[in-house]
């Protein structure tokens, strides 16, 4: 069936719109240099680490956020530490965070409609309230404004061109010099699921690692955990051994009764008052049912 001449041009101005959007965002603004952007071999670690999803709701609620945010806010939080630990001063990194675009209408339809949001972690923030907020007042925004959706459609504009030109747009887009490394968070049941009478326990998403990102991050929440994939090259980044206990720490210090105080330009309320006072694939898991 053949489009109306109308309609076709009203959507490729659409397009256009939501293209222009995108190239003034600074969804197109060059990541800082770090340390998680190196050379890449082909050896390939998988760190793991489950943590209890209550913790993460519990943060979330606090600071009015999403889930998402609490897990990007974990990340950030666990980077921070990394770099610590490496003598190196915390700064931040931008995160390339794949989100669905699909419409309410669409969500019975198969396969993916994925674009991708950019994330600054606040990395260099000291506090774990301060993070949060932080990531809650990017995603709020990016939301507002449609960003993925215009990230959507600067890709999908890709394909209008020819193919030696083509070919050069996708490596820019999966360069370093675009984002540091990928967070990218998939929602699971909350209910058990079971095969041949197996029930699944655990299971860890396995990020691809483009080249130059020696670091991708997965989260699956299943249940009543959240399942971190740490995806790595062992030997580019062999700190990252150390992230699965980073994570699980920044985890409880986002959950500490307290630690989610109203934060006031970049500072938790109540603070100081207190001191005074005091003095890809998937690795899977299961069990018989």
């Amino acid at each position: 069936m053949s489009r109306s001449p109308v309609r076709s041009g009203a959507s490729i101005a659409g397009t256009l719109r939501r293209v222009a959007s995108a190239v003034s965002d600074d969804a197109l603004r060059p990541a800082p240099a770090s340390y998680v952007n190196a050379p890449i071999g082909p050896k390939r670690t998988l760190l793991t680490k489950s943590v209890p999803i209550d913790d993460l709701v519990a943060a979330k609620k606090r600071a009015g956020a999403t889930l998402n945010d609490a897990c990007l806010a974990a990340v950030a939080g666990a980077m921070r530490q990394l770099a610590r630990g490496r003598g190196s001063s915390p700064a931040p990194l931008k995160a390339a965070v794949p989100v669905s675009v699909r419409d309410d209408g669409e969500q019975g339809e198969l396969g993916n409609r994925i674009s991708f949001a950019f994330v600054d972690l606040p990395v260099e923030a000291r506090l774990a309230a301060t993070r949060l907020d932080r990531v809650r007042t990017q995603t709020a925004a990016l939301k507002r404004a449609g960003r993925p959706a215009a990230t959507e459609a600067l890709l999908g504009a890709a394909g209008w061109l020819p193919g030696p030109v083509k070919t050069q747009v996708a490596r820019l887009a999966a360069s370093s010099r675009v984002y540091n490394l990928v967070v990218s968070n998939i929602p699971g049941p909350r209910e058990p699921v079971y095969m041949l009478g197996a029930e699944l326990l655990e299971a860890y998403p396995v990020v691809p690692l483009a080249e130059g990102h020696a670091l991708s991050i997965g989260v699956f929440t299943y249940r009543d955990r959240a399942c971190f994939g740490i995806h790595a090259d062992p030997e580019a980044l062999p700190e990252a051994r150390e992230l699965p206990g980073f994570l699980r720490r920044e985890v409880r210090e986002l959950a500490a009764p307290g630690s989610m105080g109203v934060v006031r330009n970049g500072r938790r309320a109540g603070a100081k008052r207190a001191v005074k006072g005091s003095g890809g694939g998937s690795r899977t898991a299961s069990r018989r049912g």
